[in-house]
């Protein structure tokens, strides 16, 4: 399988179409944030990945669909899947369409026509995954089809943070589980068991949980089987110490020996009521309104400055007006004064010419007047104002009190419940003790086999053991590895990594590669980031030659995520013609070119990079040039 088309919808129906060149190197060069790594998300999106890793940005805005157009030898699948709705992280909603040669779809024409597991199905059937034939449950068929594919695929890819990763060699093999089930199918892969093994694996590992659970539910069983006085006494005083019998009754029960009544005793036990404590959300809103008061009385706090220091400003304007005035009122001019038009303010007498300045003077002190008159009945207002903001104050300091001994109460309501929660918590694991001595006393009503079955699951994981060893050929797999090691020894000088001269072996047990120089070094031990780029590379390619050498059902791609990063941070704007680091990013493309090459056209490598090299190998592998401002995996015409 590769890939001949990656599409892109958009709502209106426009599309976005990057084509690939078959059994060729294929290189998409571009600037940061340009949307390179989306490809390979996008990519693994439509081959069934259970969640959508595609950035949550302008890409998840702009695009409806996203589809991959595929080709299987002489046939075609097109597969599209949707883009995830808001805060979803994935889609079940696929359509497909297949053929020798597929025309693709108008967005009009995409109608969801499949869901995630029948395109897994559908995938691992045109990859050639053998269906099992030892199960008789189909279900159980079609899980080990799809698991299988989503595991092929883990020899397929190669993120930005993996790619040079000395932590972990193979995709996601980080995330919880995925180790475990690149190493269950990996002998499938390498033709050394049947599709049978796979499911078998997973059998025997669920088998072994159930057996070492009984196991040791078996133990405890033996343990209160029997009526033991000893045992009994224990119980008792276990339920003393907890509060579930009181020293009245703890001391009848051990004077009388008493068997029935004991088992009575016992059985009417219960956790005296107590409720476990589940958190305290009247605690949470009495601190939330302490904190809303508390911000109130600061506004007021703050609102009473301000007023006050604007009535000491407006006193000082009061007493300043009251001592012009007081001074005019002591030489009588406000009474003695005329204000009569064209009249003299001294002496009455009617004027035949006005008074130069006399109306300014006038009006000077009827304005003096009227200020102090004013003055004076804003005065009471202003006070009022004041006692009302410092009364709702006192209010709020009052309120805050009520909610301080709320508070103190809720906490020690609070230390009560988190009490009857440890008792609660200590009498149920006394009870639960209790209850199964009870039911071992009820031999004939409650008997449990455990011998039977614990006995029953292992003949069954020893059946299975017997076919495991019969389905696999470990001289198979030592052939296989044997085939890849010598691969990726034959191209570390091509590569120059540090221990040329000693020997790379992959380790199936481990997971990793190791290199066996004075002593076995692991992957994690290596230095310098360009040798774990190189073991990432020299095993990839190992891996991939053999499953085409050996028709095994793996798919002939692979997707490498900036494998120059090591040489070439995103943050250069470009290497230095001829220098050692442009050197050895040249050495890494010839590297991919040449094992592109050596399979004839059975496999396909897309690359995703910063760095955008000189030279006839990298301009014949260009497909998408992303550098410039407006080129990038969306077209801009989609943003505006």
């Amino acid at each position: 399988m590769q890939i001949a088309k990656m599409i892109l919808y958009n709502e209106f129906g426009k599309r976005r179409e990057l084509s690939f060149k078959l059994g060729s190197l294929n290189i998409i060069t571009g600037k940061s944030k340009s949307g390179k790594s989306a490809v390979g998300e996008i990519i693994e999106y439509c081959l069934g990945s259970n969640k959508c890793n595609i950035a949550d940005e302008v890409i998840r805005e702009k695009v409806s669909w996203y589809g991959l157009l595929l080709q299987f030898n002489q046939f075609q699948l097109f597969i599209a899947r949707k883009n995830p709705d808001e805060n979803k992280n994935k889609s079940d909603l696929f359509y497909f369409r297949e053929g020798e040669n597929v025309a693709i779809p108008s967005l009009d024409e995409i109608r969801p026509n499949a869901n995630l597991d029948a395109i897994l199905e559908k995938l691992g059937s045109l990859s050639n995954i053998s269906e099992n034939h030892y199960t008789d449950s189909s279900n159980q068929i079609n899980k080990s089809i799809k698991s299988n594919f989503t595991a092929a695929l883990k020899f397929c890819f190669q993120d930005q943070d993996e790619i040079a990763s000395k932590n972990a060699l193979f995709h996601n093999q980080a995330q919880p589980f995925v180790q475990n089930s690149i190493k269950d199918t990996l002998p499938y892969f390498l033709g050394a068991s049947t599709e049978d093994a796979v499911i078998l694996i997973h059998k025997k590992k669920s088998l072994q949980k159930q057996l070492k659970k009984l196991q040791a539910e078996y133990e405890e069983y033996k343990g209160i089987s029997n009526y033991s006085p000893s045992l009994v006494n224990n119980l008792i005083e276990e339920a003393q110490d907890v509060g579930l019998l009181d020293k009245t009754q703890v001391k009848k029960l051990k004077e009388n020996n008493n068997r029935t009544k004991i088992i009575k005793t016992l059985s009417s036990l219960n956790t005296n009521n107590l409720t476990e404590y589940m958190g305290d959300e009247r605690l949470l809103s009495l601190q939330k309104e302490i904190a809303h008061q508390q911000d109130i009385l600061s506004r007021y706090n703050s609102r009473i400055q301000e007023v006050e220091i604007y009535q000491q400003n407006f006193q000082n304007f009061h007493d300043e007006l009251g001592y012009k005035s007081s001074r005019l009122k002591s030489i009588g001019l406000f009474k003695a004064l005329d204000f009569r038009t064209n009249y003299c303010p001294f002496c009455s007498n009617k004027l035949s010419n006005p008074l130069p300045n006399l109306d300014e003077m006038k009006k000077s002190l009827l304005e003096l007047n009227d200020s102090i008159e004013k003055v004076d009945l804003e005065q009471p207002k202003l006070d009022a104002y004041l006692m009302d903001l410092k009364e709702k104050r006192n209010e709020t300091r009052s309120d805050i009190s009520t909610l301080r001994l709320r508070i103190n109460d809720a906490y020690d309501q609070q230390k009560y419940a988190l009490k009857n929660r440890d008792i609660y918590l200590q009498q149920s694991k006394v009870l639960g003790r209790i209850s199964l001595w009870l039911e071992s006393q009820h031999a004939e009503k409650n008997k449990i086999d455990f011998s039977g079955k614990i006995n029953d699951l292992s003949q069954e994981i020893d059946m299975i053991d017997s076919k495991l060893n019969e389905s696999f050929n470990k001289d198979q797999v030592e052939y296989a590895l044997s085939k890849i090691q010598a691969n990726m020894n034959n191209w570390t000088q091509a590569l120059d990594l540090e221990y040329e001269n000693s020997t790379y072996r992959f380790d199936l047990n481990k997971m990793t590669v190791i290199v066996d120089k004075d002593r076995p070094i692991p992957l994690s031990q290596l230095g310098s980031g360009a040798n774990w780029l190189g073991v990432h590379l020299i095993t990839y390619f190992a891996f991939q030659k053999f499953f085409i050498q050996h028709n095994r059902p793996v798919p002939a791609f692979l997707f490498l995520d900036q494998p120059s990063q090591v040489y070439f941070p995103v943050t250069m704007k470009e290497l230095q013609l001829g220098s050692e680091d442009y050197k050895a990013v040249e050495n890494i493309y010839a590297f991919i070119n040449d094992r592109v090459n050596e399979e004839n056209g059975k496999l396909q490598v897309i690359v995703v990079d910063h760095a955008c090299l000189q030279n006839k190998i990298f301009d014949e592998s260009v497909i998408e040039n992303w550098h410039k401002v407006d080129d990038n995996l969306i077209p801009s015409d989609w943003l505006e």
